[in-house]
């Protein structure tokens, strides 16, 4: 079964199965922005692209007029909005709101049709740590990946992106560090590297979400700190790829980690 709730940045949100109701719903599927370039009378795909999408959905208000009103407050205020939908797994898309109707009380009941503008395809995150430390006995915990330790204290594991797309990387390195960096290996190929020249404790981030990129160093900006010859605002391919984590020491660090997935269509 289904379900689809809006929150709000704060994480407040409103179900739309419980005292509001949806009774009609246009916009899920896919569409795409083809370009296509021209050979004499046949054509080439040349590239893919998605553009902003409405979803139109007709809600039902058991609360009547009372129940509409709190929700045009909760929606209209709101900064940032995230639409949730729910199958056997959980996606969330960014949305932006753009029309409410009002109708008319009938038995209680107050019918409005919503249209949100879909800001984002359809993500999946999922969160992990990748641990180092100078002993060789391998550590648990609670995910499916597998980790390996070496004398260098360095860590690595195996990550798959069942993704539609790249998937955007998001970290977070907290221990004892000196020029830490992390590596994205393919097929046995460096594809991307993580490097920043700075030696301390303070809690190292990054983020290559495009909205949201930054690097910082005890929550400051530390864009100026990275190496330039590495691409730093890691993606994962679709498919299984590797990272490694060096922390730069051979104290024990943690490198969290959160990989968003991308989807067309769920």
């Amino acid at each position: 079964m289904r379900s689809l709730r809006i929150i709000n940045e704060y994480g407040q949100s409103i179900e739309l199965t419980g005292k509001v109701l949806i009774n009609g719903i246009e916009g899920l599927g896919i569409t795409r922005e083809n370009e296509y370039l021209a050979f004499r009378d046949r054509y080439s795909l040349a590239r893919i692209s998605h553009g902003l999408g409405d979803i139109s959905l007709g809600l039902v208000f058991l609360e009547g007029y009372r129940g509409y009103k709190d929700f045009v407050l909760f929606i209209s205020r709101a900064v940032k909005l995230f639409l949730e939908y729910k199958t056997n797994d959980t996606y969330l898309s960014k949305i932006a709101f753009k029309e409410i109707t009002k109708g008319e009380i009938s038995f209680g009941s107050l019918q409005s049709n919503l249209i949100i503008v879909k800001l984002s395809p359809w993500y999946r995150s999922s969160e992990f740590a990748l641990e180092v430390s100078t002993t060789e006995s391998d550590k648990e915990f609670p995910y499916i990946y597998h980790y390996t330790y070496g004398a260098n204290a360095n860590g690595s594991m195996q990550i798959t992106n069942s993704g539609d797309s790249d998937a955007y990387l998001s970290l977070k390195i907290i221990g004892r560090m000196k020029t830490p960096y992390v590596i994205i290996n393919k097929n046995g190929e460096t594809i991307g590297t993580f490097r920043l020249f700075y030696e301390g404790e303070d809690i190292v981030s990054m983020s290559s979400i495009p909205e949201d990129e930054y690097i910082k160093v005890a929550d400051e900006n530390a864009y100026q700190l990275q190496d330039f010859t590495c691409k730093n605002f890691l993606t994962i391919p679709k498919g299984e790829s590797e990272i490694v984590f060096y922390p730069g020491t051979s104290d024990p660090a943690t490198c969290y980690l959160k990989l968003e997935e991308s989807f067309e269509g769920v």
